[in-house]
């Protein structure tokens, strides 16, 4: 069961995902962009020793949280909606709600 709620929660997560990325032009380009440095980034983070970063690493490393805390910020009331809808319709289903 614990993997089915999971996997529920995934697809929910994602379907969410989606629908703002065909909806929010700002946040699609903020996921794209968000991609794009993370790429640009992924062998700093994965470093295991003292990290020095050049200019230009450091830049991409503050964008990347800078697109994270933005694509968190327009994703945290829509899911909070849609976990309430959800709630909802499973409460009905199970005849609390009528």
């Amino acid at each position: 069961m614990k993997i089915e709620t999971g996997n529920f929660v995934d697809s929910r997560l994602e379907a969410i995902a989606a629908n703002l990325r065909g909806t929010n032009g700002d946040y699609a380009k903020d996921v794209e962009r968000r991609g794009e440095l993370a790429e640009n980034i992924g062998d700093i983070v994965r470093r295991e020793k003292d990290i020095v970063l050049a200019e230009c690493d450091r830049l991409d490393l503050r964008e990347w949280f800078e697109k994270d805390a933005a694509i968190a910020a327009v994703e945290r009331p829509a899911v909070y909606r849609q976990g309430l809808r959800d709630c909802v319709a499973i409460l009905r289903c199970l005849g609390v709600l009528a």
